[in-house]
């Protein structure tokens, strides 16, 4: 019986959580309408189908993040956790070709 209502509550908990995350990513809006934002807005729908794994480059402060986050609410693991990884504090030692690039 207790193992029951600790499911119920943790359930529930679980729930409430998933709700929050989304009214964060809603807070979040990503604007612009240059030829360049359109194209990177059409990426993003595509890739959201994907099951493959995305990696995201460019510079420091260029919106990756942003642009990730939107990928995952779009995909159908939207309500899923999310992971992501910033090579940016890997060492070149560390960084292969295929899985990092040096800036």
């Amino acid at each position: 019986m207790r193992n029951a209502l600790e499911m119920r509550r943790v359930r529930g908990e679980n729930q409430y959580l998933k709700r929050e995350l989304k009214k964060g990513h809603d807070e979040k809006i990503i604007i612009g309408s240059s030829e360049e934002m359109v194209r990177v807005f059409k990426m993003v729908d595509k890739v959201a189908d994907s099951e493959a794994t995305i990696l995201i480059q460019g510079e420091s402060g260029t919106g990756k993040e942003l642009i990730a986050r939107e990928i995952h609410y779009r995909s159908r693991r939207g309500a899923a956790g999310r992971s992501s990884a910033s090579t940016a504090a890997r060492s070149r030692a560390t960084c292969s070709r295929a899985t990092c690039s040096a800036t």
